[in-house]
């Protein structure tokens, strides 16, 4: 039995490591997990919003004697900001909405006289079909027989 391969040569098997997790991999320096890279909230998302300064940005503002210099200056400054930023803005959205408005303002004057169109041809129409009624034509008949 020269030809016949042990089987345990043509089976590979693979356990892993001993407490590694599936998909993670081991770092390549020998360093400890408190030495490696932390993990920052701005690292998956960088689009996410950076984390609530105290002061100028507090939800509950503090009472304006409690404040000190700087922190009723960094308040005022940021609400300026605000106000400026909206100034700014507010006329391209202002603009936008205008010409949409103008455009339904437009469409409706339309229909409204589109609607009033088809209600004056409905009445010509009915005074059409009134006048050359059987009833109308009679009528006519007998008031030119009375002025002859």
């Amino acid at each position: 039995m020269a030809g016949v391969a042990n089987p345990s040569d043509q089976f590979l098997a693979h356990y892993g490591v001993p407490g590694m997790k599936w998909g993670r991999r081991k770092s390549t320096n020998n360093a400890s997990a408190s030495a490696m890279k932390t993990h920052t909230p701005f690292a998956k998302n960088p689009n996410q919003a950076p984390p609530r300064v105290k002061g100028a940005t507090d939800i509950r503002p503090k009472h304006v004697n409690r404040m000190s210099d700087v922190e009723l200056r960094n308040r005022i400054n940021r609400i300026q900001m605000e106000t400026q930023y909206k100034q700014l803005i507010e006329p391209k959205t202002a603009e936008s909405k205008s010409k949409f408005q103008t455009g339904y303002d437009n469409f409706e004057k339309g229909h409204t006289a589109v609607k009033k169109i088809i209600a004056v041809g409905k009445t010509v129409q009915a005074i059409h079909k009134l006048y050359n009624s059987e009833l109308v034509k009679d009528i006519r008949k007998m008031l030119t027989e009375e002025e002859d």
